[in-house]
């Protein structure tokens, strides 16, 4: 038999929805998010080559030290450890609606 739900319910059933949604977004993109933060290309503005006015070009050292690059980079560090909170916290709720719907949860070892 089905209880009533209540708007924390609803809410919570809306909120594991957006969370399989974006754990798809997420897996589909992700690749490209890695290829993405990699590759930094260094333009010259209109399409020509870069001027230099010294005597060596090193376009490997100039894309090496471009804080893009970094920055991509610690934005895909951002996401891969948001991604392990995020799974930490899924299995903690899993682990207790199991517990819920035991039919001792008061006997169950704490585990957080």
């Amino acid at each position: 038999m089905r209880g009533r739900r209540d708007r924390q319910d609803r809410a919570t059933i809306e909120n594991l929805e957006a969370v399989l949604r974006l754990a798809g977004d997420l897996r589909r993109e992700f690749l490209s998010i890695v290829d993405i933060a990699e590759d930094v290309s260094i333009s010259s503005g209109m399409g020509g080559s870069s001027g230099s006015t010294g005597s060596h070009s090193d376009p490997t050292a100039r894309e090496a030290l471009d804080g893009r690059r970094a920055a991509r980079r610690h934005a895909l560090k951002e996401i891969r450890k948001a991604i392990a909170a995020a799974l930490d916290d899924m299995q903690r709720a899993a682990y207790h609606g199991r517990r819920a719907q035991s039919e001792s949860p008061g006997l169950w070892s704490r585990r957080e």
